[in-house]
């Protein structure tokens, strides 16, 4: 199991992107789609199996929950070494990534989730007592797993992609199940201890440290992805609140300026209006006054003649 997580990690993280550096995206959508169903499928079995071996889940409140019955041994190794298997499945996931160059997929978080998975269940199956409350993790891990399996299979039909608005509660699904974890080693420390006379302080030691340690990954995965982009939409959305308060500003002040220009341009016309008019009776006046001047002077000529 070791060696199989040491050639994971070489294979996505350095041969894969070597091989793959040169060549174009695989088109393998009816592969994965095929992948993801049989994960399901897979996961749903799982938790059929565990389900009878846990007492339809009572096994993990009570005393029976510590006890080795010789009689399920063989189906508690069988479970264990199905999870095993399924993580090794796993990889595929990031597989699947490296040869549609999807390389952005393959993230910290990615990697060492796929990796220190089988690792530590490998680990405690081997060395540490296996007994049917050690089946919590995988039983709800295997819940999880049928439901991001299947958010999965149905990203890969576009017509059904853009409807797919859970996508950030899948996260906050798999963050729940390391809560549920955690409260529930801390509720066995005590009981298992105080009422069944058996300490699990090893096994549950284990499950609490790394779910403690996958709440903080995905947490933080959660914040910097999801709120950190309500955040941003957020400042975007004042940003254009304000370019569009601003826009309005100006258009205001512009429609004054305008306003003011015509008020200005009706007064300068009036003006030449009224300067027009004014010169229009002087100089009807001063023809009258010529026509009159004429006549005067030609009655007078007229008189001076007889």
């Amino acid at each position: 199991m070791l060696s199989l997580v040491g050639v994971y990690l070489l294979t996505v993280l350095y041969v894969g992107p070597k091989l793959m550096q040169n060549r174009k995206p695989f088109e393998i959508k009816n592969l994965i789609r095929l992948y993801n169903l049989a994960m399901i499928l897979f996961n749903c079995y799982m938790i059929k199996r565990a389900m009878k071996l846990v007492d339809n889940g009572r096994s993990f409140f009570n005393c029976r929950g510590v006890e080795v019955d010789l009689n399920h041994v063989d189906e508690i190794a069988y479970l264990t070494e199905l999870f095993l298997y399924s993580r090794v499945a796993d990889f595929l996931d990031t597989i699947w990534f490296v040869l549609r160059k999807k390389y952005s997929h393959v993230s910290f978080l990615h990697v060492f989730h796929h990796s220190y998975v089988p690792t530590v269940a490998y680990i405690f199956t081997r060395w540490v007592p296996v007994v049917p409350n050690a089946m919590s993790f995988p039983f709800i891990n295997s819940g999880v797993h049928v439901v991001m399996y299947a958010y999965y299979l149905l990203a890969t039909f576009p017509s059904i992609r853009k409807h797919l608005w859970w996508k950030r509660y899948l996260t906050a699904l798999q963050m729940s199940q390391f809560i549920a974890v955690l409260i529930y080693n801390i509720y066995g420390y005590f009981y298992f201890d105080s009422y069944c006379g058996k300490s699990q302080l090893i096994s549950l030691a284990g499950s609490l440290i790394s779910a403690l340690i996958f709440l903080v990954l995905f947490y933080s995965f959660y914040q910097r992805t999801y709120l950190g982009q309500r955040q941003q939409q957020q400042t975007a959305e004042q940003r254009a609140e304000q370019q569009a308060e601003k826009a309005e500003q100006q258009l205001e002040q512009q429609q004054q300026q305008e306003y003011q220009l015509y008020q200005q341009r009706k007064q300068r016309e009036s003006l030449e209006e009224h300067g027009q008019k004014v010169l229009a009776g002087q100089s009807r006046d001063h023809s009258h006054g010529q026509r009159v001047s004429a006549t005067s002077e030609y009655r007078r000529r007229g008189t001076k003649v007889e």
